[in-house]
């Protein structure tokens, strides 16, 4: 069991950094700071979240899948209005796209991205929130189902804009990494 403690664990895994300098020598610094300004955001409304909901924020470890904060033990409710504080939060800020526009973009594709129902982003742990409220014995079953069939979708989107729109294996190779972390993250719905 995690002990309370006044100041939350940070962790930064080695592969997060390679990737990190990896997107530094192919965008454009403008760019990589407002993806990093809407990142931050996005984990901030989180963070503001649990505390508002009475949580404590014990740890955030940054890795080559994203950000992960962990916290004390939230009821379900708690925990599907801490999930989606994040996403909501990103595509408010749609709202001041005049002012800050690569900002506001960059964080309404990130809360976008984060609202697919795969188990290792917002939306899939929304899901499986809300389908422990509801459903709680079929679930995780569910949630593997709803998983796989966005990943299929996914996937032939991907062939169909590489093959047929020929914009080059980007969409191909975002996919195999995708998969990948769904795959990994999958074993850890409870």
């Amino acid at each position: 069991m995690p002990v309370l403690c006044n100041k939350p664990q940070f962790s930064i895994s080695v592969s997060a950094c390679l990737l990190c300098a990896m997107i530094i020598l192919l965008l454009p610094l403008q760019w990589i700071f407002a993806a990093a300004i809407a990142a931050l955001f996005h984990e901030a409304c989180h963070a503001l979240a649990v505390r508002l909901c009475g949580g404590h924020v014990l740890g955030v470890q940054i890795g080559q899948q994203g950000t992960r904060m962990h916290t004390a033990i939230l009821t379900p409710i708690q925990e599907l209005l801490c999930v989606l504080a994040g996403p909501l939060g990103s595509l408010l800020l749609l709202l001041f796209i005049r002012f800050i526009p690569r900002i506001a973009f960059c964080a309404a594709v990130h809360g976008t991205y984060n609202l697919l129902p795969l188990s290792h982003l917002d939306g899939g742990k929304a899901l499986h929130s809300v389908l422990r409220m509801v459903l709680p014995k079929n679930a995780r079953r569910i949630s593997m189902t709803v998983q796989y069939l966005t990943l299929s979708v996914l996937w032939l989107l991907a062939l169909y804009l590489t093959i047929c729109c020929k914009v080059g294996v980007m969409p191909l190779l975002f996919m195999l990494a995708l998969s990948m972390a769904a795959k990994k993250d999958l074993a850890n719905i409870v």
